[in-house]
């Protein structure tokens, strides 16, 4: 018989990533359903069996942000009531509430500036929530001796970690069922307590009371002598599997083993009792010491290059936040770029699956750029919204706004061989004299491109005053103490501009019109060569006899719509005088108003007459 009850601290941890409670409303509500019924039942048992239960809940601030949503909230009316929940949480006076990070990240694996930031982030947030500051600190993986410094500095009053993580004074696995000092520093007064693997497993999947009874004496009994009554530490999740998430709550955790277990504490009939730990500790202060194992507290392989880019984020933040006021940026601007690299540390990126580091790339690259660590964006031209303005931006657009003459010649300039030749024929309606009178005609349609090229250049501007908030509103407020990097980012902005180097190679297009209304007057003598003279005759001249190529590609374009070569010659008869009666519109639409329409059904007569 043992002398003294064994005291039982029972531990429930909650955490989802952040936005999965969003997430699944949309992809999975029954699921959603499940997880919410979960964190309903903690509040209630702990209420009903106030005067025997004690429970250790550690809510992840990262989960208490999503309950404070209030788009959430209203999501999830049907399905339970958050805030009546939060406020349960808050009235259960038997709940104590234990810390586990603000991001639910190691702190082993952050940039020690950030720690004490992290910790006291995490004490108000709970305590505005909820109503009470926690006494205790739960890490996710292992510790370090500065991090127990940190989270002592803190306020904490004990640190709970697995018993596999810490050694007792002989090198050998620390006893679960005490709690201990710090070996490297036993006048400390942060209290380490271990948790048993073994139960804490069974608390995971599946237990009952009886045999939870049997096996906690077993263990007891090989258990070194103590001056406290043994302490035994079980932690699990209180959310994951289906022993927590079933609906029928009488064959789940709480109906069938906690329920059951508390009250045959009440009777007196078991020979287990919960306690919170800051009361044992309070009345027990642990006398053995132990040493903790740090080597299991590295970070994954793959997080590693994320965590070194981190490192230089957060220092080159802490230089603008403690250098001088006048090189400083705006309070509000530094605020939320804390708040950015917080994020940016969470667990959902760091610890989970591989497509969580993928995520973190992008806001990595925008924290860099926005602190000014890199000329060169990496990833971010795919994170920029670079491809909304290009479509405004193409080629075809581009040639639409210099001029309006270059809309009829995207037409004809779809055939690259189209564009080469025309300006050949610059030559010939220079020499000519008729030229005199059409450059009046062109004139015109630089008048009418003038509205457009001024119109559709405000279009461009609008994208790129669209894009240069999104790439520069990082660097804008905390480059402000340094303008190179609000230049190299206007910089980089300048490849996309060579893009638009595009109209220049369209602009020979532009003087393709110009001679198409010189052909007017001048292909009334070329019919007769087209028709008689074959293309070998034009080869032959050369530059000379360059006048009908832009005839023949017209004719290569409507043969290219027409299977036959027979029948080239009077294709491009027909087919020359609709581009040159369109491109010799703006003369005949001086001389009368509205001619354009009865001239192009005129036009492939006359050929025909001829």
């Amino acid at each position: 018989m043992l002398s003294q009850p064994i005291l039982h601290a029972l531990c429930l941890h909650l955490y989802q990533p952040a936005g999965n409670l969003s997430r699944l409303f949309e992809q999975d509500a029954a699921e959603l359903e499940r997880i919410l019924a979960c964190y309903e039942r903690i509040p209630r048992h702990a209420t009903k069996h106030a005067a025997s239960a004690r429970i250790h809940l550690a809510l992840s601030p990262v989960l208490l942000e999503q309950l404070q949503d209030p788009e959430l909230v209203e999501n999830c009316r049907e399905a339970a009531d958050i805030p009546a929940l939060l406020e349960a949480l808050r009235a259960a006076a038997n709940i104590e509430f234990i810390a586990s990070g603000y991001r639910h990240t190691p702190l082993a694996w952050l940039p020690e500036r950030d720690w004490a930031d992290h910790l006291q982030r995490e004490l108000d947030l709970m305590e505005e929530a909820l109503g009470r500051r926690p006494r205790g600190y739960w890490s996710p993986a292992a510790v370090t001796p500065a991090v127990l410094d940190a989270v002592e500095a803190a306020g904490y009053r004990y640190l709970v970690l697995s018993a596999d993580q810490l050694a007792s004074e002989t090198g050998a696995a620390a006893d679960p069922y005490r709690a201990y000092r710090r070996a490297d520093k036993p006048a400390a007064k942060l209290a380490l307590v271990a948790a048993d693997p073994g139960f804490s497993h069974a608390q995971a999947t599946a237990l009952s009371p009886s045999w939870f009874a049997d096996e906690v004496r077993n263990g007891v009994a090989l258990s070194r002598p103590c001056a406290a009554p043994h302490l035994l530490t079980t932690w699990s999740d209180g959310e994951n599997g289906d022993w927590f998430r079933r609906l029928d709550e009488a064959n789940g955790f709480f109906g069938h083993f906690f329920s059951p277990y508390m009250e045959f504490c009440e009777t007196g009939e078991f020979p287990i009792r919960p306690v919170a730990l800051s009361a044992y500790l309070e009345h027990h202060r642990p006398t053995e010491t132990a040493t903790v194992r740090a080597e299991a507290a590295a970070p994954a392989a793959e997080a590693a290059p994320l965590l070194q880019r981190l490192e230089k984020i957060s220092a080159r933040y802490w230089d603008l936040a403690d250098g001088p006021a006048a090189q400083r940026p705006p309070s509000q601007r530094l605020r939320e770029t804390r708040q950015r690299i917080l994020d940016a540390q969470g667990a959902c990126y760091l610890v989970r699956e591989p497509a969580g580091r993928t995520a973190l790339e992008p806001e990595l690259s925008a924290l860099e750029q926005a602190l000014g660590l890199s000329a060169t964006p990496g990833p971010k031209p795919t994170e920029t919204p670079v491809p909304t303005p290009e479509p405004q931006a193409s080629p075809k657009r581009a040639t639409q706004t210099e001029a309006a003459p270059e809309t009829k010649p995207e037409t004809l300039a779809k055939t690259e061989t189209q564009a080469k030749p025309e300006p050949q024929a610059k030559p010939e309606t220079q020499a000519k004299p008729e030229s005199q009178a059409k450059p009046e005609s062109q004139a015109k349609p630089e008048s009418q491109a003038k509205p457009e090229s001024q119109a559709k250049p405000e279009t461009q501007a609008k994208p790129e005053s669209q894009a240069k908030p999104k790439t520069l509103a990082n660097p804008e407020p905390l480059g402000a103490p340094k303008t190179p990097p609000a230049a190299d980012s206007r910089a980089a902005k300048k490849p996309p501009e060579p893009k638009k180097a595009a109209p220049p190679q369209a602009l020979p297009p532009q003087a393709a019109p110009q001679p198409a209304a010189d052909k007017p007057p001048a292909p009334r003598k070329p019919p007769v060569q087209s028709e008689a003279a074959p293309a070998k005759k034009t080869t032959s001249k050369g530059k000379a006899a360059s006048s009908p190529r832009p005839t023949t590609a017209q004719g290569a374009s409507a043969a290219a719509a027409r299977p036959a070569q027979a029948a080239a010659a009077k294709p491009k008869a027909v087919k020359e005088r609709p581009a040159q009666r369109a491109d010799a519109a703006p003369k005949k639409k001086a001389a009368a108003g509205a001619g354009r329409k009865k001239t192009t059904a005129k036009g492939p007569t006359k050929p025909k007459g001829a």
